[in-house]
């Protein structure tokens, strides 16, 4: 390329308009396609190291949308020599990476991402400017297309100069991803809902007070770690907020709820679902949102609210309100005045009018129904 001269004042109001996204997330796309054309560049976006499931959700510029879409569905991130040359370097000290530091001009005749991909989409030009936060290795690359031409080294002194712009816009993102995740746990206590706020290394971030008053009484807090006394969900619990933390969207099927059995008392019902899109958090450092109910101290829904919402007989709701206060079936049955048989049937046809397969499920459904059919205590 050589000849393009990069502006200062035009990359100066181009990040100006990124620091403004880390307040506004939905201005990202504007911001990075105003920084990609400051740069001479066509597309812009954030890129973890470690992506799990962050590809589509992280922020990019407008004109990256189809590209990055084909990049995901195709699998193009696998084996990918601008990957695996290009961090290496990054992290051995190399502040920015351009195309020809990963592979020579008769090399790219034959390398089908550059062929396949990028020429295919017209971009032949690559550069990602590299910066760690917190121990993790992150990238803002950038694409050229067919007129622009190449990256060179004098195109690399500039890029590395906004690296640290790239580490503090993360970090202010994240740290506003934190307060509002922590503000809207407090409205949840306001609905006397437990909830709580585990980052992408599994650490609790925050936890509302009435999640606070669970400790010691079902949950419990090791070195930052949330755990439980219930030796046989302990392992369910990890598991639910570790596949939660790497799904990529709440489209995604939450996992199983998990039941945790206290002595002498009803259990708590844990749901998990991913706190990305939830809580505006673009850049990933929230991993998983919490709700756990307790219902010992929680009313169920009525039979009347169930039988509404979810399309039951009166009788399938009656069941369903008494296993949501926390009886066992046969319990259920005797309390009800039927047979455990009359019961089971029961139980088999609300599995298929509300698309459960598991009585902890279902009662986690049921618990969000009870949610909405109770204004706040005043």
């Amino acid at each position: 390329m050589g000849e393009t001269v990069l502006h200062e004042d035009q990359i100066s109001r181009a990040i100006d308009a990124c620091y403004d996204a880390s307040v506004e997330p939905e201005r990202w796309p504007d911001a990075l396609h105003e920084l990609a054309r400051s740069l001479d560049s066509v597309c812009a976006m954030f890129y973890p190291e470690i992506p799990s499931g962050r590809l589509l959700t992280v922020p990019a510029s407008r004109d990256y949308g189809d590209f990055l879409e084909d990049y995901v569905k195709g699998g193009w991130y696998e084996n990918h020599y601008r990957a695996e040359r290009g961090w290496p370097q990054l992290r051995g000290g190399r502040p920015v990476v351009i195309e020809h530091d990963l592979a020579t001009d008769e090399e790219r005749k034959h390398l089908r991402h550059y062929n396949d991909l990028y020429l295919r989409w017209g971009f032949p030009g690559f550069a990602m400017v590299g910066f760690r936060i917190d121990g993790e290795s992150w990238a803002l690359p950038l694409l050229r297309d067919t007129t622009q031409g190449h990256f060179d080294r004098q195109d690399s002194k500039v890029l590395a100069e906004l690296a640290p712009h790239f580490r503090r816009m993360i970090r202010l993102s994240e740290r506003l991803a934190r307060d509002r995740a922590a503000a809207g746990l407090d409205v949840l206590d306001a609905m006397k809902g437990a909830a709580i706020l585990v980052g992408r290394d599994g650490r609790v971030i925050a936890m509302n007070k009435n999640a606070e008053r669970l400790l010691g009484n079902g949950l419990v807090l090791h070195n930052g770690l949330l755990d439980t006394d219930d030796g046989a969900a302990r392992a369910k619990l990890y598991a639910l907020i570790a596949s939660t933390r790497i799904a990529q969207s709440t489209a995604e099927r939450p996992g199983n709820p998990v039941v945790i059995r206290r002595p002498d008392m009803r259990p708590l019902v844990v749901e998990a679902f991913p706190a990305q899109s939830r809580l505006s958090d673009v850049f990933g450092s929230l991993g998983t949102l919490l709700l756990v109910t307790d219902i010992d101290t929680r009313c169920g829904p009525g039979a009347e609210a169930l039988r509404s919402a979810l399309g039951l007989t009166p009788a399938e709701a009656r069941l369903t309100a008494r296993l949501c206060e926390g009886d066992d079936l046969a319990a259920a049955a005797y309390s009800l005045g039927i047979s455990v048989h009359t019961a089971r049937s029961q139980l088999k046809s609300v599995f298929a009018k509300t698309n459960t397969s598991r009585q902890a499920e279902l009662v986690a459904l049921a618990s969000n129904i009870g949610r909405l059919s109770r204004s706040p205590e005043r």
